[in-house]
Parts: structure tokens; sequence; C-alpha cells
């Protein structure tokens, strides 16, 4: 059973005022912003040893949320074809409120092979249905997880797995995921949207807790050259030319919000040749037409003045943003955070505070 004494209380004033989180419009000049949010507990605890299932679970993945709460998940990879994933919520109307982990409401008590089920849980994506709420989860394996969310219990109750496949029986395995209620294509199906790399996939899945198998369609490609901050070959402060398609680059999460897609990346941190505090939130305008195309040879261009670039100083050694949630007309973000190869105690959900969609 949880033990909500052994949480640490969460800090919810923290300012990252030493982590730099620029803003790059389309003239390239380069702005400040005031980031605050969400400090993460150190360790998240169920029982005395202060692990979950005998395991910590330390590498934050998806986000997703709405009005009442937040949700992230966190991933403990014991190897690539074993790994499992837990979900806490955090109340984004309330800043004292502890984080709470959610439970699963399974009838064999086998709660590990539900956290199993999710995997790696890369991302994910909440919609309601018949005035229930449901977290979609990315497993990172071409499949997606419903959970019924039952915030009065803390409970979570796997009710459907969602097979994605590209053509044929050829498994589509997606970073990024995000969905909505298309009201004016198929208001019977939701439509779902996937991220392989810098290429976007649409799908729609039925709105019924029955498993199924879908077939997702190309949509468009991602234009990945930005310039981000840096400095030329003179060692001058500039905007230079980045590519994120490129391998140093890591596909992290997306969201979907009134026709905007939200796409983040961060420093691969298998390449050992560049620095690991650096993110992107890369914001493509007005795509809901894009993913309705019948054809796949459309482009979608970054939105110039909705670029956000993050570098910090205080975790120099690892500053990873694995997803994005607009939720209150805000922009949240979920973290993996270092100042020393050696710890990984400063986990957090932040916001942008002067930024509205």
């Amino acid at each position: 059973m949880f033990n909500a004494k052994k949480i640490v209380s969460l800090v919810m004033s923290a300012i990252i005022s030493s982590t730099m989180v620029t803003a790059i419009p389309a003239n390239a000049k380069v702005y400040k912003n005031k980031c605050a949010g969400f400090k993460a507990v150190k360790d998240l605890k169920l029982n005395d040893d202060g692990n979950i299932y005998g395991m910590k679970f330390e590498s934050m993945q998806g986000i997703a949320g709405d009005s009442s709460y937040i949700y992230v998940a966190k991933n403990h990879k014991i190897s690539e074809s074993e790994q499992y994933a837990v979900i806490f919520r955090l109340n984004p109307n309330n800043k004292n409120e502890a984080p709470t982990l959610m439970s699963f409401d399974t009838k064999k008590n086998n709660e590990k092979n539900v956290a199993g089920d999710l995997n790696h849980a890369n991302d994910m994506f909440l919609l309601k249905e018949n005035g229930i709420r449901y977290l979609y989860v990315n497993t990172g394996e071409g499949q997606i997880i419903k959970l019924q969310i039952n915030d009065s219990k803390k409970k979570l109750k796997k009710v459907k797995r969602i097979t994605v496949n590209k053509y044929g029986n050829t498994r589509l395995k997606f970073s990024g995921l995000s969905g909505f209620e298309d009201e004016l294509y198929n208001k019977s199906k939701y439509k779902i949207i996937l991220k392989d790399k810098n290429e976007i996939y649409t799908a729609t899945i039925n709105k019924n807790n029955t498993n199924e198998s879908i077939t997702a369609q190309k949509k468009f490609d991602l234009y990945t050259s930005v310039k981000l901050p840096g400095k030329d070959k003179n060692g001058k402060s500039t905007n230079v030319p980045h590519d994120l398609s490129e391998s140093k680059y890591a596909n992290q999460g997306i969201s979907y919000y009134n026709g905007d897609l939200y796409v983040t990346y961060s420093m691969n941190s298998k390449d050992t040749s560049v620095p690991h505090n650096k993110s992107v939130i890369i914001i493509y305008k007005n795509v809901y037409n894009k993913l309705n195309n019948s054809g796949t040879s459309t482009i979608a261009k970054p939105y110039g003045e909705a670029k956000f670039y993050f570098e910090s100083g205080p975790y120099s050694d690892l500053f990873e943003i694995e997803g994005c949630a607009i939720v209150n007309n805000t922009v949240f973000f979920n973290t993996n955070r270092r100042k020393t190869a050696s710890d990984a105690d400063y986990d957090a959900v932040l916001y942008l505070s002067d930024y509205r969609p």
C-alpha cells in the first residue's frame, strides 16, 4: 500500500531562474523567460525501502493533463525488452498538494503486470469519454494502453490495448503520441497523432474499451531546420543553424492543442559528443488541415515566434525535456535533470510563465 508519509513535500514555488529559457522569434532576437513550476520529489516511495514493486522509477517519460490534474509517467528499465512504468498525479490548481502515486486497479493484485504493459511509457494524452476520463499511454513498442482514471480512489484501470501498424502487419514504433476528438471529420471516433522521427502519422480509434488493431497513415514531414542560440566560428554569440533530425537530438513527446502541434527535442543522452543540458520545444502552427490531407507530400514548418530553447547551468549534466501538455492555457513540460552524472534527484514538471497558446 502507498505510504503518503514517505513522500517528500513538493516545493511548488521553485523558480529555475538560473536555467536559461529563451524563445526565438523570427528575427532571431533572443529574450529570456522566467519559468516557474513544480519541483519534483527526490524519491517516490511506496514502502520503507523506497521502492515500488521492488524497483526505483527514476526516469520521467510521458505527460498529459486537463484542468483537474496533470499526470506524469516514470520508467524503470531493466533491459530493452523488460521495462516498467508508473504514473503520478499533480494538481496544477493547488501547488501545495503533494504528488500522488496512482495505483493500478486489478482483480488479481497484479499491479506489476500493468506497469509492465506500460513498458517505456514514452508519451500519453488524456480524453474524456461519456464523462469518464482516460489516459492513452504509448508503450514505445507500437502499442497504446488505455487507462480509466478514478481520481477519488487514486486508481488507474487498464481497459484496452491498441496495436498500431504502419502498413500491412508492420508495427509502427512511434515516440510521440497525442489525440483529440475531431468533430469536423469523424465524431464517432477519436483521432490520434503519432510521431516517428520527423514523420507524422494519424489514425482513428473507436470510442469503446475493446482491444483493436489500427493502421496509421503518414500525413506530413516536420521541417526540422531551426536556428538556436550558439556561437559562430569566431566565438561570437549568435543564432546557429541546427537540424533537429540529426542523431544527436532525441525525439521526445508531442502535444496537439487548438490546431497546433507542440514537439519536444533534447540532446541525445547516448551521444557523448554533445552537452545534455539543452532541450527545445518547437510549435508547428495550424496543422489541422495537414492532418486530414489525403496525400503525404506536405511539410509543416515551425512557427517563427514560438520556438523555446532551454540551456541549463545548474543541471549541466542533464536537462532533458520528455514531453509537454497544455493545461489551463499553459504549457507544462516534464524533465529529467541532473547536476552530476551520479544523481537523479531533480526530476520536475515546469511551465512557461509568460507564454500562452
